[in-house]
């Protein structure tokens, strides 16, 4: 396993799923917009200017503050978030923890941001450009997670297909256009010099990816973690091939409302600050990590710890503050490849980003993004 590094540093679940990790009441969850990219319904807003930059952790206590986080509890992303909550690392920089608030796809963190009153939260780096380009008064404050390593792609056993290299002249399902689990399909055919066409692309929308292969309406299809850990039957399926190991994208970040970075810089410091410490623990110490998101959630420990080492397994780390230009360009050319950014769109990266709360060691450097 890597050693952690602070500069190195949706495939979703279905209601089946759900129902077995405490969120069956999220019923959009079951929605064909799963970690969608394209976030076009966010409230039109003009981006602000930012304070000049502070690095300390917050030094007053502020609270209750309420965090949004995709698909809360039911993914391996919660797990930090639900360490931070048990070890209630908040009050070490000065806050006290509200709600853990979970958001349903990108649009729907967005709003949680931007009209919702809630500071800060953990969401895709394609959802967050596409509403910045709205006008959505937004702010990537951070990295949260690094890679895509909690996203696989999954067959039957027995069906001749081991590798990505299998997937020429067979049928592959994503969960929708533009989504997250679409984009990951793409970049990862590239990526392996695999020509788009020679795949079937199958949009499944709403229907469950395990339902598909085992019924042979796709030969192949996106899973994630820990859904992937808990099939009713563990030889039922097999993994084909990680995304983690063709694309080295950043999958979620930590994104503000611009004016509450303007209006309250240390308590945004003070949030990314817990989300480092509370990274750098669970790397440290796995195991305290799962124990945390199953206590917050019906994943079962062991299930929760594996999962964790899974992810923890690549390089850079899962979980940290980092940015990196690399992984947001892979995010931006996932966008172009499926058609909700035209090659020709620029980004104002200067405007988007804020790296004020980060460690030296942990910024990129804008110039390098696309």
């Amino acid at each position: 396993m890597p050693q952690y590094k602070p500069e190195l540093v949706t495939a979703i679940p279905r209601r089946d799923f759900l129902q077995r990790a405490g969120l069956s009441t999220i019923a959009l969850l079951g929605s064909p917009a799963l970690l969608t990219a394209c976030a076009s319904d966010t409230p039109e807003a003009t981006p602000t200017t930012t304070p000049a930059p502070t690095t300390t952790p917050a030094t007053g206590v502020r609270g209750p503050v309420d965090i949004s986080v995709g698909f809360w509890p039911a993914l391996v992303t919660s797990a930090v978030w639900a360490l931070a909550k048990e070890d209630d690392i908040y009050r070490e920089y000065g806050i006290i923890l509200g709600e853990t608030v979970a958001s349903v796809g990108g649009g729907t963190g967005v709003r949680n941001i931007v009209t919702g009153g809630i500071p800060i939260g953990s969401q895709a780096p394609a959802a967050t450009m596409n509403a910045y380009n709205a006008g959505a008064p937004l702010s990537i404050v951070a990295g949260s997670v690094a890679t895509t390593a909690d996203v696989n792609f999954i067959a039957l056993p027995g069906a001749g297909i081991t590798s990505i290299e299998d997937l020429p002249g067979r049928s592959v399902g994503y969960s929708a256009s533009g989504s997250v689990t679409h984009m990951l399909l793409v970049l990862c055919l590239e990526a392996a010099g695999i020509d788009v066409a020679e795949v079937e692309m199958v949009e499944l929308g709403g229907t469950n990816s395990h339902v598909a292969v085992r019924d042979g309406l796709v030969d192949v299809a996106w899973d994630s973690l820990p859904r992937f850990l808990m099939q009713a039957d563990e030889d039922e399926f097999m993994e084909v091939f990680n995304t983690a190991e063709f694309v080295n994208m950043q999958e979620l970040v930590l994104v503000a409302g611009s004016p509450i970075v303007e209006q309250e810089p240390e308590l945004i410091d003070g949030i990314v600050s817990v989300y480092r410490d509370a990274s750098q623990r669970i790397f440290e110490d796995p195991q305290r990590g799962a124990d945390a998101w199953a206590a917050n959630s019906d994943v079962p420990p062991e299930v929760a710890l594996e999962a964790i080492e899974i992810v923890n397994a690549f390089d850079p780390p899962y979980f940290g503050t980092a940015l990196n230009a690399e992984r947001l360009n892979y995010a931006v050319r996932g966008l172009q490849l499926t058609g909700m950014l035209s090659p020709e769109a620029e980004i104002d990266w200067e405007g988007l980003v804020d790296q004020r709360f980060l460690l030296e060691e942990e910024r990129l450097d804008i110039a390098e993004l696309l």
